[in-house]
């Protein structure tokens, strides 16, 4: 038994929709609920003078080992608060212990 559970976070998946009036692709989402999700909250960038190309990351989601869907270009939504997720996080591999094997990195979508 786990004395740490993870919490339930909504999962919004890009689907492509027909062009809009000036031809550009539209884009809508639809939401998944995925429970036993470990949230990492901080702040951590890779931003700088010499990265100015580096990464900035609001919060870690901690996936579980049972969710396998891709989560590329897709959006986490905890607490009334929406995150874009960042790059194409994969699963570790299959020996690792405990319940999660992969750690989305995200940063908020305000707008």
């Amino acid at each position: 038994m786990s004395l740490i559970t993870g919490e339930t976070v909504k999962v919004w998946h890009p689907i492509e929709g027909e062009p809009d009036e000036m031809g550009e692709p539209s884009v809508t989402f639809e939401g998944e609920t995925v429970t036993g999700v470990l949230f990492e909250p901080g702040v951590w960038r890779e931003l700088a003078a010499a990265r100015p190309n580096g990464a900035r990351c609001d919060a870690t989601f901690h996936i579980p080992k049972a969710y396998d869907s891709p989560l590329q270009g897709c959006e986490i939504e905890r607490l009334d608060r929406r995150y874009r997720i960042v790059g194409d996080p994969q699963p570790y591999g299959p020996d690792v212990p405990g319940p999660w094997n992969r750690a989305v990195l995200a940063v908020v979508c305000d707008g």
